[in-house]
């Protein structure tokens, strides 16, 4: 396993980036007066899929894509490049039930265990926006809820180890599975330097050398009796083998070893092998994803066609969705990785829809990733990942991908090593 240095080669968005970062204060404005305020905490309606088919409007939950945390993590990385305060103490209100919920979660082990352990919905992200917060807007509280979370995602793969009887088990994709956990256990120690939460990012590791994909290419899942094998049903870097290949091949890159690393470069293949150039853009389930897959590949120094898929998303019209997930700045955040890397033709493109996306907003053309673009504060479909990645654009070695469970440390890193590249 050869580790390559990531050289973040992009700078920020230079004269453009003021104009970002008050298109970013405008969405944050609009998710300030929405929100409802009782007795020291913050909440909103949002809309969620409710069954994987149909939305519902509810109050927000704890989860990262379309939570509070995940608005909260918006907000206070907000409030740090502003300096205002609004945003800040509104993201420290909302997440302020948080440490009684893992109380109520621990308490009752069966509701950690319908909680999971995702990356995105589930323990794990809930984790990785602790981990966030906590260096954003600091706090003993929102250090020890951590912990504290930690520890239960611990105990509920305790459980999941005594219970494997040779059946499909839990989730193993990043959005709802321990593929997400194992990326955000990674992030925690990286942020933090939590050991608890580097013990269990192997651990989560461990498991998913034996993942496979159900049989009748339904969710993937584990099996704790046989080696790897994948379906073709299910595609995607949210809820397919790109996902849990890319996690992988991070915890390889964090000191894994190989055996993570060959297995994550399999899991991509099996999805670059699909149809590379296929036609649905999206970071969650189309090319986009796939790329930021490879990207990690070719962070390990193996060959990969960067280059290519390149010139496929330059060379495409930018999506009317502009969400995270499954819409134009989902796709930013591929042109972003491959921009960082010196991959021509990125950068210009990167601009150029940076400008497109900004004018939406400038415009209130800005569609979030639900049905006829409804609002929604969420992050993956809604404002605040629209916010988030107008920072990202603007700021783009201050604020960490999201879409990526990156960290500030990460951003760190990268610096140094573009230091010993040069």
């Amino acid at each position: 396993m050869r580790v390559a240095p990531v050289t973040r080669r992009r700078p920020s968005a230079g004269h453009g980036s003021e104009r970002l970062l008050g298109a970013a204060c405008r969405i944050g404005d609009e998710i300030v007066a929405s929100a409802v305020l009782d007795a020291g905490r913050a909440n909103w309606a949002g809309m969620e899929l409710a069954d994987e088919r149909h939305w519902a409007v509810l109050p927000m939950g704890a989860g990262l894509a379309d939570g509070y945390t995940g608005v909260a993590l918006f907000l206070a990385q907000l409030g740090a490049l502003t300096g205002a305060d609004r945003y800040t103490s509104l993201a420290a209100e909302a997440v302020a039930p948080l440490p009684r919920l893992i109380e109520h979660l621990a308490a009752h082990p069966e509701l950690a265990a319908a909680v999971g352990h995702g990356g995105f919905h589930g323990l794990g992200g809930i984790c990785y926006a602790l981990a966030r917060l906590s260096c954003l807007i600091g706090g003993d509280d929102l250090s020890r809820c951590l912990a504290a979370t930690v520890g239960l995602a611990a105990l509920d793969l305790d459980a999941l180890d005594l219970s494997a009887t040779g059946g499909t088990g839990p989730r193993a994709e990043l959005g709802t599975g321990i593929a997400g956990g194992l990326a955000a256990m990674t992030a925690v120690r990286q942020e933090t330097g939590l050991p608890a939460a580097g013990q269990l990012a192997r651990r989560y590791a461990e498991h998913l050398l034996r993942w496979r994909g159900a049989e009748d290419g339904g969710p993937p899942g584990l099996d704790p009796t046989k080696t790897l094998r994948v379906s073709a049903g299910t595609q995607g870097f949210l809820r397919g083998s790109a996902g849990v290949g890319w996690a992988l091949l991070r915890h390889a890159r964090a000191g894994g070893g190989e055996p993570f690393a060959s297995r994550g470069r399999e899991l991509v293949a099996m999805e670059v092998g699909s149809d590379p150039e296929r036609s649905n853009r999206a970071w969650c389930s189309g090319l986009a994803g796939v790329v930021l897959a490879e990207a990690a590949v070719a962070d390990l120094g193996y060959p990969t066609e960067l280059a290519r898929w390149a010139t496929v998303l330059a060379g495409r019209a930018p999506l009317e969705d502009t969400s995270l997930c499954h819409g134009e700045l989902g796709v930013v955040e591929a042109l972003t990785a491959l921009a960082d890397r010196g991959i021509e033709p990125a950068a210009p493109a990167l601009a150029r829809r940076g400008a497109w996306i900004l004018g939406a907003v400038d415009r209130h053309a800005h569609r979030c990733g639900t049905p006829n673009g409804v609002p929604t504060p969420g992050l993956l479909s809604g404002l605040a990942g629209i916010g988030y990645g107008l920072l990202r654009l603007g700021f783009a070695t201050d604020v960490p991908s999201v879409l990526t469970f990156e960290t500030g440390a990460g951003i760190l890193n990268h610096g140094m090593e573009r230091q010993h590249a040069g």
